[in-house]
């Protein structure tokens, strides 16, 4: 073989990692249960008038682009 090809390596021969494949995972983050109050400095929603896409973009400073509505009667 020449120096700067790799042999093939016999997938058995290879050192496994024990944590790979075992279905080991991480604790995913725990959540409270207690609501979620608004923050003093939350801007106010309530009077606006405004759902969905304008109210999102209002809060966020954005402009909406398109907005796909659900067929009720689907």
């Amino acid at each position: 073989l020449p120096d700067d090809e790799v042999p093939f390596e016999d997938p058995r021969d290879v050192p496994r990692d024990p944590v790979a494949g075992s279905g080991a995972r991480t604790a995913a983050p725990g959540w409270s249960d207690e609501p979620d109050e608004p923050s003093p400095d939350d801007p106010l929603v309530d009077g606006s008038g405004l759902v969905g896409a304008p109210l999102v973009a209002r809060l966020l400073g954005g402009t909406v682009i398109d907005e796909q509505i659900d067929d009720p009667n689907a």
